[in-house]
């Protein structure tokens, strides 16, 4: 299995990859966009401006591409709000094609209208069909069963990111029906207690998300997050969920995520070690 982790800002490359991170990442928001939509029409699910989550320059974006050519440790952009208004689809397809041209080719995608738009836009031109994209399905989406899993291959979906509440055994009878295709599940640093694609809160400058607050009923049969203790579940430090790197690794998981744009990188870096470690004791 590969490690994927979250990258904040551009300065934290290279400790991550030396870490032990196989791939990274990020939010990419052009200038453009902040200008023109703010926080009302967010393009992924870090609806901030003031905390390193996010890619906000073309220079920013030159120097990470550069960084990924020398220690080729891709970096994967994230546009992964759980929908646009139709009419922005164009304005993200110059977004993507856009970071294509600096060196980028894997994106995280929530909107499966986004989905066909992209799908639509690289069938449509027979002189960029072999530029293909890589697409990886958003755990936004809220993957509950092999059918959905089966449309999003046909809409050139690559990579399944399996929602934060998915069993075990789920996961393990998608992967079944699906083995050609890659699949991540959140490991470490996701404590929400929400599936994503039923989340309306937002996580801006001035308020605690809600995967942050205290969500709790019964002490003594459930955790502070409302998750029953489980086989499915462990727990690490600071109450981030940890899922049994033995288990994911038997049912076929290829990626396990790291969630932790935003975070210190001090935290990211022992977290990233762990799951090494874990990783290379299995």
């Amino acid at each position: 299995m590969k490690i994927v982790a979250g990258l904040g800002t551009i300065e934290d490359y290279e400790a991550y990859v030396e870490a032990g991170a196989d791939e990274l990442f990020i939010g990419y928001v052009p200038y453009n966009w902040q200008k023109n939509y703010e926080l009302a029409m967010p393009l992924n699910r870090r609806e901030v401006s003031f905390v390193n989550v996010n890619v906000g320059s073309q220079s920013e974006m030159e120097i990470l591409a550069k960084k990924v050519d020398k220690y080729k440790i891709p970096v994967t952009i994230a546009i992964n709000a759980l929908n646009y208004n139709p009419k922005l689809y164009p304005e993200i397809i110059n977004i993507v094609e856009e970071c294509k041209g600096y060196g980028f080719e894997r994106f995280i995608v929530a909107d499966i209208g986004l989905l066909l738009a992209l799908q639509s836009y690289f069938e449509a031109d027979s002189k960029i069909k072999n530029s293909r994209i890589k697409i990886h399905a958003s755990g936004e989406i809220g993957e509950m069963n092999s059918y959905l899993i089966s449309m999003l291959r046909e809409l050139g979906v690559n990579r399944i990111i399996y929602h934060r509440g998915a069993r075990l055994k789920d996961i393990k009878s998608m992967i079944e029906k699906n083995p050609d295709m890659e699949h991540e599940v959140f490991y470490m640093n996701e404590n929400c207690h929400f599936t994503g694609g039923y989340c309306n809160s937002i996580h801006c400058d001035e308020l605690i998300p809600m995967c942050k607050m205290p969500y709790c009923t019964d002490l003594n049969s459930k955790n502070e997050y409302g998750l029953h203790n489980s086989d499915d579940y462990c727990f690490y430090k600071e109450n981030s969920i940890i899922r049994h790197v033995s288990n994911l690794s038997q049912i076929g998981v290829t990626h396990i995520k790291i969630v932790g744009r935003g975070a210190s990188d001090d935290r990211m870096i022992e977290c990233i070690k762990s799951a090494r470690k874990e990783i290379e004791g299995c």
